[in-house]
């Protein structure tokens, strides 16, 4: 048996010609997307219309990177939480709702010419909601807010197109298992993302992006969702490195749309932030 694996072993490494397999965590082949609020990032991005703060606290990572030749592919783990926070005047922070996602991803990148790359990445993800002690006054939660079950089992598939001046994408998310149970399975996803990648001072590269998201619509009346409304996110700034490596990105953020947080589902945010985010 173990002549057999080592001898299948041996025939895919010289039929691929070239092979280079690396286990040392690396940023992913598939670049973590800009302008998508769901990616795990590390952010402070104060809300400039209210007192309200997110802090996401996350990381992608490949632990296994595989070169066959021109084609590249990637095994990784995702991580994030993503919280709102409450801005008090004597530096007091309380905490009123968080995400965590938890997942494993699969990612493939190769040339389509000299100056074009096609990407992808499958994704297999939980994430779940909770309101947290930022929500709860006077023996009761703010808002008529109250915490809920809100759990999701999900893949996801993400398509892309890059080069040295930006990126294309467009994805589709799966529902296998969620609770409550009367949501929609599928999600749709597409955005654009520009880089100035030859910008006079070389430490420095200009970006904007623009995230769209296609998502089922929660009617707490019917306690299921109905249709489909949209929610965009917009990233502009600056970027200390090149984009797609790491280091720290200076931006300005919208959201509009329906809220991305689990707690909060069905209802519709906007905000305006301008903050800091480090692509690890």
């Amino acid at each position: 048996m173990k002549r057999t694996f080592l001898s299948v072993v041996v025939w895919l490494f010289c039929s691929f010609g070239y092979a280079q397999l690396s286990f040392e965590p690396n940023r992913p082949l598939f670049a973590p997307l800009l302008a998508d609020a769901k990616e795990p990032r590390i952010a402070i991005l104060p809300n400039q219309n209210n007192d309200e703060l997110s802090l996401d606290i996350g990381v992608s990572l490949d632990l296994l990177q595989l070169s066959l030749e021109r084609r590249r592919f990637g095994v990784g783990v995702d991580f994030g939480t993503f919280s709102e926070l409450r801005r008090e005047w004597n530096f007091k922070f309380p905490v009123n709702a968080v995400d965590y996602l938890f997942g494993m991803n699969v990612s493939y990148r190769a040339p389509l010419a000299s100056w074009l790359d096609v990407a992808g990445r499958f994704r297999l993800s939980h994430i779940s909601a909770h309101l947290v002690d930022g929500r709860f006054a006077g023996g009761g939660w703010i808002e008529g807010l109250e915490p809920f079950t809100y759990s999701r089992e999900f893949v996801a598939l993400t398509l892309a197109l890059s080069s040295e001046w930006g990126r294309a994408y467009a994805g589709c998310e799966v529902l296998f298992n969620v609770i409550p149970r009367g949501i929609a399975a599928s999600s749709y996803q597409a955005g654009v993302e520009f880089y100035c990648a030859r910008f006079p001072l070389s430490a420095l590269a200009p970006f904007a992006a623009i995230d769209f998201r296609l998502v089922p619509i929660w009617r707490r009346a019917l306690g299921r969702t109905q249709g489909y409304g949209g929610a965009t996110n917009v990233q502009m700034g600056i970027k200390l490195n090149a984009v797609g490596k790491r280091g720290m990105r200076i931006a300005f953020n919208h959201y509009g749309g329906l809220d991305f947080r689990g707690m909060y589902l069905g209802r519709y945010a906007f905000e305006q932030s301008v903050g800091v985010l480090i692509d690890f």
